[in-house]
């Protein structure tokens, strides 16, 4: 009895384990590259991690785009405020799905930024990005 529940025990942790490396993964393979891209101004970096199909709201103008639309949407606001600085201040979620908030300084303001990820097993994508100006 005693053997039969250390294995169980050991097989719950090793599910837990496994269930938080998935979750770091989102943070390793689409957020860090996300902050390190918004952080240089790289829209084009920035692409890659976007979903086929996503919500952008940039400045009160709130889209369903494209990956394409998207990217032209970050290259204009990069034209305009060109980064300074950016770090990841919280990120939540489950282990499939993650929000991150953001602080952008750029073009002398400051921008509060949040994104979505999610999408199917290996294929993690931003689907939502959201800059407003923080108050």
């Amino acid at each position: 009895m005693a053997k039969l529940l250390i294995k169980f025990t050991l097989s719950a942790l090793l599910l837990l384990l496994a269930a938080d490396l998935r979750a770091q993964n989102i943070e390793s393979e689409v957020l860090e590259p996300f902050a390190k891209c918004m952080a240089e101004g790289d829209a084009d970096g920035l692409a890659r991690y976007f979903a086929e199909q996503m919500e952008t709201a940039i400045l009160d103008d709130e889209r369903y785009s494209s990956r394409n639309q998207a990217l032209a949407r970050m290259k204009d606001f990069f034209k305009t405020y060109s980064p300074k600085s950016f770090r990841i201040s919280h990120i939540s979620g489950r282990q499939d799905m993650k929000y991150a908030v953001g602080e952008l300084n750029a073009g002398g303001s400051d921008f509060k930024v949040t994104v979505f990820v999610g999408g199917k097993e290996k294929h993690k994508k931003i689907q939502n990005l959201k800059i407003e100006n923080s108050r």
